[in-house]
Formats: C-alpha cells, structure tokens, sequence
C-alpha cells in the first residue's frame, strides 16, 4: 500500500512547525526554558535566536513547517519507491 506522499508532507510539515514554534512560544513566557535547543536550532536553520521574541515564534514555526514538508515528501517519496521494490519480488 502506497502513502499519499502530499498528507504525509502536510502531517509532518504542520507537526514540526506547530512544535519547533510552541517551544518559541514556551522561551517567551518562561524565559529561559528550552535555552538548549534553540541554541541547537539557531545552529541549523539562520534567523533563529535563544531569546524569547514573537519574532523568533514565527521564524521556528516557519522553518518548522517549511522543513518538515521537505522531508515529509522526501520520507513518502522514499517509502512509496521501496513498496514497489519489494512488490516486484
């Protein structure tokens, strides 16, 4: 059974925006908190900092969703080419 390379995008791409966004949210309310993987974050994706600004909420939750569609296609994609491998045999 093959997977709809889109909704699995669209799952993964809204899941790892809505959270890379929430914990943003959580270092603005609670200062400091998750200091450690948005310092990991800042070092992957440019743009993002540890400081709790709205700024840095919206940037999290757009690469989050942006990266997560990326690799939601790519993991579908692949997926989908190993069930027609193994189908074939």
């Amino acid at each position: 059974m093959k997977l709809s390379v889109l909704a699995l995008a669209l799952t993964i791409g809204i899941l790892w925006g809505l959270s890379m966004g929430g914990v943003a949210l959580l270092a603005v309310i609670v200062p400091g908190y998750a200091s450690g993987f948005l310092a990991l974050m800042a070092s992957i994706y440019p743009g993002i900092s540890q400081t709790g600004s709205w700024l840095n909420v919206a940037v999290c939750a757009a690469y989050g969703l942006v990266d997560g569609l990326l690799f939601g296609a790519l993991i579908g994609w692949v997926y989908n080419v190993m069930v027609d491998k193994v189908a074939r045999r």
